[in-house]
């Protein structure tokens, strides 16, 4: 059978036939529907030549499945290289930002490493979470001299900082 002369028969006669095939490989019918096209479409530009219906259907199951087939190997192909690709720049991002943690933190140490001991003192136990009470209590000094040390400690680390970065 000429494929050619015969394409608008062969295509009436499988096409909604060879969805319903497609289909039982791939969920989405707008691509069940272009795989199939495209099969009409190869066989249309091949020109080839069945000696009997039997072949031709062979040729058109089989073609559709081999691309269904194929497109669902892609899919899974580009899934793994988009994950592979998130991946990388989820670990990309995560150097990243413990770099400038990093280099934060040793900014901010060098920072406090500055300041007067008393001021130092007070600073390194506020970041470790001590209240204001709690480091007056630990270093046997009043609540007001914390608060006014504290405030000027912050402002030493406010003019270093602003003068480094």
């Amino acid at each position: 059978m000429d494929s050619r002369k015969n394409i608008r028969f062969i295509f009436n006669n499988h096409y909604k036939s060879l969805v319903v095939f497609a289909s039982t490989f791939l969920l989405d019918i707008q691509e069940c529907e272009d795989v199939v096209q495209n099969v009409f479409l190869q066989l249309w530009e091949s020109k080839l030549v069945f000696p009997n219906e039997m072949a031709l259907k062979s040729y058109l199951y089989t073609t559709v499945k081999n691309k269904c087939l194929n497109k669902i190997k892609h899919e899974k192909v580009k899934k793994a290289y988009q994950f592979h690709n998130k991946e990388q720049k989820e670990d990309h991002v995560f150097i990243n930002e413990n770099m400038i943690v990093q280099e934060s933190a040793s900014i901010l140490h060098k920072a406090i490493s500055i300041l007067s001991p008393r001021k130092k003192q007070i600073i390194e136990l506020a970041l470790k979470g001590s209240s204001n009470v709690t480091i007056a209590e630990r270093l046997g000094i009043k609540l007001e001299t914390v608060k006014s040390l504290k405030t000027k400690a912050y402002k030493s680390l406010k003019t270093y900082l602003e003068k480094t970065i």
